[in-house]
């Protein structure tokens, strides 16, 4: 396609001219990608459009509120336009970069600062909470309208990203969008309450033993958690419904790097988040990764200890005297 400068605008013209769009959201997904991809998906479809939203794996059951059908991605299918939601990069499209390069256009749109822009269209916005502020903005643009299907979605992706709204990241057009959302009739209680607290008994067993094991480095700044296949086989919990387990050190008074790594399908995910000065973006940079000054990832395979060790000795270079 003939290069056509990166603004809602003109991605939304290329989704209203559309009949056939993919959508995908990122590995491991989160709220803030499910939300934003499905908020997108409803308010397509209700213009008429053939939308397909394609996932690397089954949704978490206890999320069901945030999303309706969806495809776990096989084998790559020539769409229209293919839509990358809330990915900072291929790494965390998978295999389903092939849906990219196999669309007639293909649209990034993401808030990571460390976006790659690998489609024919890219809208990053990293001065965003969350990809759903920029959906939020798209869907007048599209000349459609909210409603509290819509809404839920986008406020759940933004309570998600936002940490319910206590993270450095929420800003004053957060909550004003956040308020926006509400009047639709969207309850704000059900959705932190199922995002943030209900817990198994057995998933609440697992990370106390998580909590329990926890490593703990440089006097204390930095402060991680190992999960191994073999602690979710003990407590008969899915590894896919173990989530935010970052946010167990994270909560350590005085600890500056908070790390968890998880082992799934044969590779480990590492989640990174810092509480002030940190930039632990640079850190999931230079291993393949990407995502925020305060909160990245990536995902690397090899020996768990031997995987533990090389990142949490790069988070420690990080950690001033």
């Amino acid at each position: 396609m003939h290069k056509v400068e990166n603004t809602l605008e003109n991605i939304a013209k290329v989704l209203v001219g559309a009949k056939d769009i993919a959508l995908i959201s990122h590995t491991s997904p989160d709220p803030d990608t499910l939300g934003s991809c499905f908020a997108l998906k409803y308010v397509l479809e209700k213009l008429g459009k053939t939308v397909t939203l394609y996932t690397d794996d089954v949704l978490p059951a206890a999320w069901a509120f945030l999303y309706d059908a969806y495809t776990v991605y096989e084998t790559a299918k020539a769409h229209e336009v293919c839509v990358s939601v809330d990915c900072g990069d291929l790494g965390r499209v998978g295999d389903r970069a092939a849906l990219l390069d196999a669309a007639k256009i293909s649209i990034n749109i993401d808030h990571h600062p460390t976006n790659s822009n690998f489609a024919q269209m890219n809208f990053v916005q990293p001065t965003a909470a969350a990809t759903a502020e920029i959906i939020y903005e798209l869907i007048p643009l599209l000349g459609a309208e909210l409603d509290l299907t819509s809404a839920t979605r986008l406020y759940a992706a933004m309570t998600g990203d936002t940490g319910s709204f206590r993270y450095s990241n929420t800003t004053p057009k957060t909550m004003h969008i956040a308020a926006t959302l509400l009047d639709y009739g969207v309850d704000n209680w059900f959705i932190n309450k199922t995002i943030f607290e209900d817990m198994s008994l057995g998933l609440l067993k697992l990370r106390g033993e998580l909590t329990s094991e926890m490593r703990v480095l440089a006097g204390g700044k930095v402060c991680a958690v190992v999960l191994k296949k073999d602690l979710c086989e003990k407590y008969g919990i899915p590894v896919e419904d173990v989530d935010n387990i970052v946010n167990i050190p994270r909560s350590v008074a005085g600890c500056e790097i908070a790390a968890s790594f998880k082992e799934a399908n044969g590779k480990i995910k590492i989640s990174l988040r810092s509480s002030s000065y940190a930039d632990v973006s640079a850190v999931a940079v230079s291993f393949g990764g990407g995502g925020h000054k305060k909160a990245a990832g990536f995902v690397l395979e090899g020996e768990m200890e031997e995987v533990v060790a090389r990142v949490l000795e790069a988070a420690c270079a990080c950690i001033e005297d």
